[in-house]
């Protein structure tokens, strides 16, 4: 995770273009923010698929949330 975006593993395909809520608790505060998977791929782990990945990028972002993530980047 950095200020420009997000990697996702899911369990099911997620495709690219696909636009939701990432919501969750970072360095004991909560996020909220938009997010367009941009690149969707079958996760690989020790040579076998083991589910889905997605990169997706922040589509909308508070300047707090912003700052959030600045500091979880330099932990």
């Amino acid at each position: 995770m950095s200020v420009v975006g997000v990697l996702l593993r899911a369990s099911q395909p997620i495709d690219a273009g696909t636009r939701g809520c990432l919501r969750l608790n970072l360095l004991g505060a909560p996020l909220a923010a938009d997010i367009e998977v941009r690149r969707a791929f079958p996760f690989v782990e020790r040579g076998s698929e083991t589910g889905y990945g997605a990169g997706a990028v922040f589509v909308a972002i508070t300047p707090a949330h912003r700052q959030l993530l600045e500091r979880f980047g330099t932990t």
